[in-house]
């Protein structure tokens, strides 16, 4: 089901320019869209997630957000194609590239999805920022980060009105 949809996101990016198009809209042709095309097949995604998650093979997340994020990760990756060309320099109408985007595709949405202690470990570290990644300290005569006690009267700005009134109120 998930490789299907791949795949038609694949040979048919326009659909989701449509479907963005409509969803900023959210008009009543939206809601067409979604009952004709869309309903019948999101709720046979969100029921086997459902499944998933009572049985103990997938994570206690929502279902709408496990569905949403399959749907749009792999439809977006083919409508932005263009982008990742620029970017990355991968072409993804390129038959090769694009098995290699839906099995990585694939690899990504299920294996972070399911459960298991090495997802579970990776999850504990998820809030950790690495020290390499981490921002970098400002100089210490830097005086972004210097407190208005430190700094000289002519380098103390006065609070503006619409501050003061916060303060205040």
């Amino acid at each position: 089901m998930i490789r299907r949809f791949i795949t038609l996101s694949q040979n048919s990016p326009e659909l989701t320019s449509i479907l963005v198009r409509e969803s900023l809209a959210d008009s009543g042709r939206l809601e067409w869209l979604v009952q004709r095309h869309f309903q019948k097949r999101i709720n046979s995604l969100d029921n086997l997630i459902r499944e998933l998650i009572g049985s103990g093979a997938a994570k206690d997340i929502p279902s709408y957000i496990i569905t949403q994020n399959m749907l749009l990760s792999s439809s977006l990756l083919f409508c932005l194609s263009p982008l990742i060309r620029h970017v990355h320099g991968v072409d993804l109408k390129d038959g090769h590239q694009a098995a290699v985007a839906a099995d990585g595709l694939m690899k990504l949405l299920l294996t972070g999805m399911l459960t298991g202690d090495k997802q579970n470990e990776s999850l504990e570290h998820a809030g950790r920022r690495p020290p390499e990644l981490a921002a970098p300290k400002p100089a210490p005569d830097s005086k972004a980060v210097e407190s208005p006690a430190k700094q000289g009267p002519a380098d103390q700005k006065k609070p503006t009105r619409a501050r003061r009134r916060s303060v205040t109120s």
